[in-house]
């Protein structure tokens, strides 16, 4: 390439730029002049096509049709939904704007937004659905939810698990620990079953776990007496345990113990340890849920009475 053409490849990209700039310029200009007429104004560029896309879609929610004014202009087009939005299209861009709709608009003529309608409100229920997803999520990561993990894992580690008994044997309950992840995915099934195309509905239960509030005033909850919960068999030292732990709709956490024909442990339990109450064959924690300190007070004491009857 010549000195010359060099030159000449200059000064052009300088054109190039310097068009550009100025183009930038007057829509910035256009979009000032009518901010100070009270028009709501916007410019599109392909990369803002989802900030332009939902300023039509909003115009969508108030009537479907709306008669357009184009006013064309060496370098873009002014978009003019009657008084209400005003938008600056380069023409270099014009197609990419006119795929917003099912046609492209023309001078004078009315468009019909039913269909940008239809597909604005199915993503936002689309959206809703994961919102609804990721509010399951951080509810059972709650702290009184990782309490009854907890708790669990130190019972088991203690006294081991034979079996889990948490379905039936009067706990009613849509999530089980033992089985967290399957039963978290089988609920927000169902909700999206009775609830997928109820934007109303979806919200309020979206608004319900964020809050905390009670869910059984949702009829998928309904038939539910608790959140969350397990129940462990175990057999220690030939002795029968099943401890329970449950999270109810008010999110408290309780717990209980059965032991099942063992009245000389149970005996022995109420004179070593004043942490709980036994009622008939179920022991209770009297402050909700068993200590670490009591759980082991528990181990030594069965250990203790199957020495006595070994000595004996």
């Amino acid at each position: 390439m010549s000195y010359f053409d060099i030159l000449d490849y200059i000064d052009k990209e300088k054109f190039n730029s310097n068009s550009e700039h100025v183009s930038s310029i007057n829509i910035q200009q256009k979009l000032i002049l009518n901010e100070t007429t009270g028009s709501d104004s916007v410019a599109f560029i392909p990369a803002h096509l989802g900030t332009v896309k939902a300023k039509v879609a909003d115009l969508a929610k108030k009537k479907r049709d709306w008669k357009i004014e184009i006013l064309e202009q060496d370098n873009d087009r002014e978009v003019s939904f009657e008084d209400a939005l005003k938008i600056v299209v380069p023409n270099d861009h014009w197609d990419s704007f006119c795929s917003i709709f099912d046609s492209a608009p023309s001078n004078n003529n009315y468009i019909n937004l039913n269909s940008l309608l239809n597909e604005t409100m199915e993503e936002e229920m689309q959206d809703l659905r994961k919102e609804l997803r990721v509010a399951l999520a951080h509810l059972y990561d709650e702290s009184e939810f990782r309490k009854l993990n907890k708790n669990s894992g130190i019972w088991k580690w203690v006294f081991g698990a034979v079996s889990y008994n948490t379905k039936g044997k009067g706990i009613s309950t849509p999530v089980t620990q033992e089985n967290k992840g399957k039963d978290i995915q089988k609920l927000y099934d169902k909700l999206l079953e009775v609830y997928g195309s109820d934007r109303g509905n979806l919200e309020m239960i979206i608004e319900a776990i964020k809050d905390k509030k009670p869910l059984n005033t949702f009829g998928v909850f309904k038939g539910y007496d608790f959140l969350y919960g397990t129940r462990i068999y175990s057999k220690y030292h030939r002795v029968n345990l099943y401890f329970e732990s449950l999270v109810d709709m008010s999110y408290h956490i309780s717990e209980t113990i059965y032991v099942p024909k063992n009245s000389d442990l149970l005996d022995k339990i109420v004179e070593e340890s004043r942490e709980v109450k036994v009622v008939r064959n179920i022991i209770y924690p009297k402050g909700g849920a068993f200590t670490s300190r009591f759980l082991q007070v528990l181990s030594d004491t069965i250990e203790d009475l199957e020495t006595e009857e070994g000595e004996e």
